[in-house]
């Protein structure tokens, strides 16, 4: 952040309020840039450490998370004792700033070390005690890794997922970077959003665990539960609907793909669940496909991982082909022609929809007909 201050101020006293010895540095423009350093701030850059100059509250805390992420810091041992008791201060800190924090650790990369010193520097406590939650939460045998750890490695296959879109997601996909970085709300892009709900998407494990006599541990209707608390976390932080309509689609769809595997996967049932997830489709697989990178357990096999990466992909191409490709026909010519009103109306576009898919109505024309097999002979285009 550039901030000029005039100089017959005591421009030292002044940059050391900025909390950080990183921070507390300044540039005199009118000798030449000279640089003011009190204490020593671009050596610790070199060094990787993050120092604290004055007394920390709670946002300095956050406001670390960010300073190490963004540039490979560690704090040393009085930073951390500091922060960590400036961390509750949190609490009560206004949500717009809680949003700003949080927002601005979630555009940086390394999203599981950002969680960890979130964690070490009890900023989690204060902010998302719904992740607080998960820290030793145990799972079943589909993963090798508890809540918690298990989260960690999702936002680490998320990364690199984003990183590498097509090694993971093939060829079909295309337009990530801009689509990521679109804003959902406030000017926050796609992105942040989406690491906001990895880092949430298991919260409703908590509340859903259960373990049989057999030793078996469930946790059915898991996502139903995370959504709501996703909804919670996202109107303590002051979302708007937007914001607060992502986060919970998200997490309580991520399981979605899965559930369509299970079901036996077609072109209709693609196009389906395609149509029901609409413009988060994109986000929800990518999430599902971290998921599901991050689950090694002894019932997990690499022939089942390798399914559900096809699956993936199939269902992005069909999305894609979805909302790309023009429609033959639409709702006003299935009243016309077939004298259908309501959800058949709906109901028989998606055929048609399907039709189109599989090539089997190629156009206008057969679209009618397939609308109203009586149509042929009976009204002109």
């Amino acid at each position: 952040n550039v901030v000029l201050v005039g100089m017959d101020g005591d421009i030292e006293r002044f940059v050391k309020s900025y909390g950080f010895a990183v921070t507390a540095m300044a540039v005199d423009v009118s000798e030449q840039g000279t640089l003011i350093d009190p204490m020593g701030g671009s050596n610790d850059l070199v060094c990787g450490v993050l120092r604290h100059t004055a007394a920390s509250d709670g946002l300095n805390a956050l406001r670390a998370v960010e300073l190490c992420a963004s540039y490979s810091l560690e704090p040393d041992d009085e930073a951390v004792a500091a922060l960590q008791s400036a961390a509750a201060q949190l609490v009560d800190a206004p949500a717009r700033r809680l949003r700003a924090g949080l927002a601005r650790v979630l555009s940086t990369g390394g999203l599981s070390r950002s969680a960890r010193m979130m964690r070490e520097l009890f900023v989690m406590d204060a902010v998302l005690p719904e992740v607080v939650a998960t820290y030793e939460v145990p799972q079943n045998y589909y993963h090798h890794l508890g809540v918690w750890e298990h989260t960690l490695e999702v936002l680490d296959r998320l990364e690199e997922i984003m990183a590498s879109p097509k090694q993971f997601l093939g060829p079909t996909v295309r337009g990530l970077d801009e689509h990521f970085a679109r804003p959902v709300e406030s000017g926050v892009p796609r992105r942040s959003f989406l690491a906001f709900a990895a880092l949430i998407h298991d919260c409703g494990k908590v509340v859903t665990m259960k373990v049989e006599d057999s030793g078996r541990i469930r946790f059915g209707g898991h996502q139903a539960a995370g959504a709501q608390l996703a909804d919670r976390i996202a109107r303590r932080l002051g979302l708007s609907y937007r914001g607060r309509r992502y986060l919970t689609g998200v997490v309580g769809q991520h399981m979605r793909l899965g559930y369509l595997l299970k079901e036996g996967e077609t072109t209709g049932s693609r196009l389906g669940v395609a149509r029901e997830l609409g413009s988060s489709s994109v986000d929800i697989a990518i999430l599902s496909l971290a998921d599901r990178l991050a689950t090694r357990g002894e019932a997990s096999t690499a022939e089942g991982l390798e399914r559900y990466e096809r699956l993936v992909k199939r269902f992005l191409a069909d999305y894609y082909w979805n909302r790309d490709c023009p429609t033959l026909a639409g709702g006003r010519d299935v009243q016309v022609h077939a004298g259908l009103e309501g959800p058949a109306v709906g109901e028989k576009l998606f055929d048609l929809r399907l039709a189109q898919k599989e090539r089997t109505v190629t156009g206008r024309q057969q679209a009618l007909e397939f609308i109203a097999p009586d149509f042929k002979g009976r009204l002109s285009d």
